[in-house]
């Protein structure tokens, strides 16, 4: 009996002794360097369960259970680093850390153009850090510039060397942006010379619709997507007279057209959400198709659903190339199509009169080739380009409003002067009217260039023929 129990006792302590010889921690020691191989202090090396720092011999020292680590390495002078140990016994570990001694990148935003006009280029790269929702947002890169927050539900005039009275999204008797800033896309001028669109009551909502009419200001800037633009150059000097009626600047916008990836893009904020998918295809190697489409949808505030503004746009760009008498040609086209629909009523909720209602709907299709003839040195031109566009669209406001008179009043059903007949409306009664446009512009511009030299000089010739077309 006594043998037994000598036994099972010694088994005890047996066992005691290996369960806590596995329980002891393993030491691991790390030991840094530089990239020349030099003793690195005060590095910090964590792991989920302990942490230390190098001392001045760059020595630190762990204590881990036996298993699978993950370390990471930290120093302000040097890049991080991580690396992965599997441990089983006391371990030494030696690890060489790289120097940070330069910057990782360095995004330019905009650059500033040389030469007689002051002008400012916006590449790709600087929109997709600014994550823009209408072109809008673009001008906050131009020089003295300011970032703000989106209003996309008052029309979103260009200003470039204007002085325009207020800051009120509101006309003012000093409006010069309609023939200020000339938008010019894909080499062809952006016209709204015909857009002559106004409300029968612009008083309607605080002056809502006052606020969205562009008769006056020249291009909204909201109608202009930019997930298709590859390039933005902003001449804020005063331009060649060769691109026509302008007064402040140019905006020249230059679409991306090649092969490309499918690209999806989703961004969404209190006030926004946007959504666009695109892809580029190559038919030959002369031969190359973009297409894109866009949807963006606004609220003035975050809760407000009554007043909303919407865009949709697609877009189809090809560019093939090819020979015409043995000399290159190649000839750009393009097919718009773009929506806006600006619409609001009252919130029941606020005590006025769900009546009360205002939408007008902007749609545009455009048409657009671009021919660029290439002549070799026997000729006097080197190139001649024809640019030709049709635009044409359909545009309706459409109103109703809730009068209510405070008296009777007596209304005249004459055109012409002298004793007439006229009616006493009821003192209430609901209004309908509406605005209805269909502009079409039709442009054409043929253009030749050439340099030359005469007797050691060099000398550039350009002539410029146009033909514009404009109907409400």
């Amino acid at each position: 009996m006594m043998i037994r129990l000598l036994t099972l006792l010694i088994l005890l302590l047996s066992s005691s002794q290996l369960l806590l010889a596995q329980s002891d921690p393993l030491e691991l020691i790390v030991y840094t360097t530089g990239k020349a191989g030099e003793k690195t202090s005060g590095v910090t090396v964590n792991s989920a369960e302990h942490s230390a720092i190098t001392d001045k011999n760059g020595r630190a020292v762990l204590y881990l259970k036996a298993g699978r680590h993950h370390l990471q390495l930290s120093h302000s002078g040097y890049q991080e680093k991580e690396s992965d140990i599997e441990l089983k016994t006391s371990t030494t570990l030696t690890i060489q850390l790289q120097p940070v001694d330069k910057l990782e990148e360095v995004v330019m935003f905009s650059k500033e153009g040389k030469g007689l006009t002051t002008k400012t280029v916006i590449d790709r790269k600087a929109m997709e850090h600014l994550q823009p929702s209408s072109f809008t947002d673009l001008m906050e890169l131009l020089p003295g510039g300011l970032a703000k927050v989106p209003d996309l539900n008052a029309n979103n005039r260009p200003l470039l060397r204007e002085n325009r009275g207020n800051f009120s999204a509101a006309t003012t008797a000093y409006n010069t942006t309609s023939l200020g800033v000339q938008f010019i896309v894909d080499e062809n001028v952006l016209n709204t010379n015909a857009d002559m669109q106004v409300s029968l009551d612009n008083k309607q909502f605080a002056e809502g619709p006052r606020d969205r009419e562009t008769a006056t200001t020249g291009v909204d800037m909201r109608t202009i997507s930019t997930n298709d633009i590859e390039k933005v150059e902003i001449i804020r000097g005063i331009p060649s007279a060769s691109y026509g009626d302008l007064t402040s600047g140019v905006i020249k916008i230059e679409r991306k057209i090649g092969q490309s990836p499918l690209q999806a893009r989703f961004k969404a904020d209190g006030f926004s959400k946007q959504y666009y998918v695109g892809k580029g295809f190559k038919i030959n190697n002369n031969w190359q198709i973009s297409a894109g489409a866009d949807f963006l949808d606004s609220k003035a505030t975050p809760t407000d659903d009554f007043e909303n503004y919407q865009r949709i746009t697609a877009s189809v760009r090809s560019r093939k190339k090819g020979t015409l008498w043995s000399n290159p040609l190649e000839w750009r086209s393009s097919i718009d199509f773009s929506t806006n629909i600006d619409s609001k009523k009252n919130d029941p909720d606020n005590g006025a009169p769900e009546i009360d209602r205002y939408r007008q709907t902007r749609t545009r299709i455009s048409l657009t080739n671009n021919f660029i003839y290439t002549l070799d040195k026997a000729y006097f031109f080197n190139n001649v380009i024809l640019n030709t566009a049709i635009r044409q669209g359909f545009e309706k406001i459409d109103q109703t409003k809730l009068v209510q008179l405070s008296g009777p009043r007596s209304f005249s059903l004459a055109t012409e002067q002298g004793e007439n007949i006229g009616v006493f409306p009821v003192l209430r009664y609901i209004s309908d009217f509406s605005t209805d446009g269909k502009p079409l512009d039709i442009t054409a511009l043929l253009q030749t260039t050439g340099n030359k030299k005469y007797l050691g000089y060099q000398a550039s010739v350009r002539s410029r023929t146009g033909l514009e077309i404009f109907k409400k």
